[in-house]
């Protein structure tokens, strides 16, 4: 049976600590199959000590701070004031805790092979994001980073006390953020739910207006994915290699293989068809920029992506140009929502009580979040006259500021800043659109997880499958009529049944444990 932990109490605005929370990494022990040494909290790093009270700080035998190197992924172009943010967060850190910090910038399609590759070679690093989309599941079954449980109770409590068991939007929708220029002139709605259909029709005129080159739909990627965008599946704290029940688990209790259905077809099918009439690029699947960028560059106006509250005012802001969001779902909750990202200490963190206590100052110290978010007061941005509000200085505008960190990954992200053209009445919008959510829009299975380690061998080769069919299906790159029946066969005999199966056993049992 699943065993119960508080993850639903540690969700730290979206991003969730990793230990048992996520069991494939709360059996490790400290053992690191990855090559690098043996690293729990009770081992003692530099300045690791078991004495340590959580407040007082890193202590180093020289008395110098200890460097925590730290990922930070990032999409597009690397602004230049790098190393301006990471100084004025150390004059903090130090002064704080003796601890300073250096970012490591990793492009968003880098992040897993990059993070990899480190810790197989034994390179520094201390705090790394994890995604979901980028597959931190694969670093955890791989044993590549520490249970945190006991560095949470030394060190956590703040964080727990500060985030409770809310985040910054309890909720998720899924659809698509578009230029509004280009909705307007193409007539494809915004203010209502659409579908293929309405899409289609846009995307038709689109192609219509613009010279070779333009493609409307912006996917980009080895690991792009649009059936999700479309069709709301709970994957039940696991991922697809896993199986899902549709309509946000709301659909029964039996788990499906969603790639041998009805749907998971229809949609490759319209995908295909896109693809044909030229609506999605024919590189989409190797081209290394980022969605955003397409859009920016001019050659597309419409790209996959979470649409609540605060995304249009954010790429609004990235493009230089008013967004709209398209809805294609309603908001939804379960367990991956609150799975995205993971904040995880490697196994080869020589101090993991000093990269904890970091951790936790991001979620503690209100100047420490907004400089690493906004940058500099007088530089970055300044002040409005609405509280908490700001905007870019006189003369700067998104696409030339030194400084700026669009992924909302970071921090205590209630303590954050909000830019205009968000107003004070933003932060009311979120306590209302956090209260608006229902049962329904609820999976009754919110709070399990599938621990995927109990079918580590089957999840890695079915994984595998995924990786080398998935984006050319979901990017119409290929005929499905041709390529899924070849796709099907090669994750059943990757063992996608036997996977599915251990996740049904795992959550009828905890359906059981919550009567």
């Amino acid at each position: 049976m699943m065993k119960k932990s508080r993850w639903a109490a540690l969700a730290l605005a979206g991003i969730l600590v990793c230990g048992t929370i996520l069991t494939g990494c709360g059996d490790n022990g400290g053992n690191n199959d990855a090559g690098g040494q043996n690293n729990s909290s009770e081992t003692g790093g530099a300045g690791n000590s078991a004495e340590n009270d959580g407040n007082a700080g890193v202590e180093t035998p020289d008395g110098e701070p200890y460097e925590v190197v730290m990922s930070f992924p990032y999409y597009g172009t690397l602004k230049p004031d790098l190393q301006m943010i990471e100084d004025a967060m150390n004059e903090i850190s130090v002064a704080e805790i003796n601890v300073k910090m250096t970012m490591l910038p990793l492009a968003m399609n880098e992040v897993l092979t990059q993070q990899s590759l480190m810790i197989s070679s034994n390179e520094k690093l201390d705090l790394m994001l994890g995604m979901r989309q980028s597959g931190f599941l694969e670093l955890i079954n791989k044993k590549m980073a520490i249970p945190l449980d006991e560095l949470f109770e030394k060190y956590g409590k703040e964080i727990e006390e500060i985030q409770g068991v809310s985040m910054e939007k309890m909720a998720r929708i899924r659809g698509f953020i578009a230029l509004k220029s280009a909705c307007d002139a193409y007539g494809l709605d915004y203010e209502n739910e659409i579908g293929y259909e309405e899409m289609e029709a846009a995307f038709a005129k689109a192609k219509e207006a613009n010279p070779e080159g333009y493609y409307p739909l912006a996917i980009a990627g080895s690991n792009l994915t649009t059936f999700e965008y479309f069709y709301n599946v709970d994957l039940l704290g696991a991922d697809i290699a896993c199986g899902g029940i549709f309509d946000n688990g709301h659909a029964g209790s039996e788990i499906r293989n969603i790639f041998a259905t009805d749907e998971y077809m229809e949609h490759c099918r319209k995908m295909h068809e896109w693809y044909e009439k030229g609506y999605i690029s024919p590189d989409a699947t190797t081209r290394s920029e980022m969605m955003q960028d397409l859009i920016k560059n001019g050659t597309a106006f419409i790209y996959p992506s979470w649409t609540e509250l605060d995304m249009v005012s954010r790429q609004s802001r990235g493009f230089g140009e008013d967004a709209v969001a398209i809805t294609t779902q309603g908001k939804s909750v379960n367990t991956g929502v609150y799975q995205g990202q993971c904040w995880m200490i490697p196994v080869t963190c020589e101090n993991p009580d000093a990269a904890f206590q970091y951790l936790k100052l991001l979620y503690t110290n209100e100047d420490m979040i907004n400089i690493l978010y906004y940058g500099i007061e007088g530089t970055h941005y300044v002040l409005t006259d609405q509280d908490r509000i700001i905007q870019y200085p006189e003369g700067i505008d998104g696409t030339s500021v030194g400084w700026s960190n669009a992924l909302g990954l970071f921090g205590a992200i209630a303590k954050r800043y909000e830019m205009v053209p968000l107003t004070s009445d933003y932060f009311t919008m979120r306590d209302e659109f956090n209260n608006s959510i229902t049962d329904a829009e609820k999976s009754p299975y919110l709070g399990y997880a599938f621990n995927t380690e109990t079918v580590k061998t089957e999840y890695a080769a079915v994984t595998d499958v995924i990786t080398q069919y998935r984006a050319s299906l979901e990017s119409g790159s290929v005929d499905p009529e041709v390529v899924m029946p070849e796709f099907l066969n090669a994750l059943e005999a990757a063992g996608i049944n036997t996977c599915i199966e251990a996740n049904q056993k795992s959550l009828n049992e905890w359906i059981e444990a919550q009567k």
